[in-house]
């Protein structure tokens, strides 16, 4: 059965459908359908769609959506998505996101997050987090903190903290402190405290 000007048309359940102008079309929950002036393949309310090992495909409400193993998607209300391997990837509400090994990538409702060996973080709530390697870290509550090895840490209602081997670090309620082996450190209501082998 065709259409008017369409070469090939078959029913629900058929192989093959043709639309006005469009070569093939296949009926809903078959493998293509393409509408009027599309080129490759159209679901309902959606711009073009490829299957399994095609390029390009735009689901309902999105913009441009690739199957597995393609670099791009965008999912509703996004800019832009890629899956796993693929460079970019933004999440809903999310400003920028990318897959593993890629540079940035952001959770919903915060605004940067790198992923391990990425040098900056933001998780929902706080304001910085830096993985291992990184420069610096914010947990929930503090202001900066940097993990094993790195130079500045601010715990949860502490002033500035620096992991082990650090010269220097501010408990709750008190000015200066510092932890084994450094110069000086002032304990709770205490005006001067050094700690072993400080002088």
């Amino acid at each position: 059965c065709a259409s008017e000007g369409a070469p090939e048309c078959s029913s629900e359940g058929a192989s093959e459908c043709a639309r006005e102008g469009v070569p093939e079309c296949k009926t809903d929950g078959i493998n293509e359908t393409v509408k009027e002036g599309a080129t490759v393949c159209c679901t309902e309310g959606t711009a073009e769609c490829i299957k399994e090992g095609a390029t390009e495909c735009s689901r309902e409400g999105t913009v441009e959506c690739i199957s597995e193993g393609a670099p791009e998607c965008i999912t509703v209300g996004t800019p832009e998505c890629t899956r796993e391997g693929a460079p970019e990837c933004l999440r809903e509400g999310a400003p920028e996101c990318a897959s593993e090994g890629a540079p940035e990538c952001s959770s919903e409702g915060a605004s940067e997050c790198a992923r391990e060996g990425v040098p900056e973080c933001k998780t929902d709530g706080i304001n910085e987090t830096v993985k291992e390697g990184a420069t610096v870290c914010c947990t929930e509550g503090t202001a900066e903190c940097i993990k094993e090895g790195a130079t500045e840490c601010s715990r949860e209602g502490t002033v500035e903290c620096i992991s082990e081997g650090a010269p220097e670090c501010i408990t709750v309620g008190t000015p200066e402190c510092t932890r084994e082996g450094a110069p000086e450190c002032l304990r709770e209501g205490a005006p001067e405290c050094a700690s072993e082998g400080a002088p």
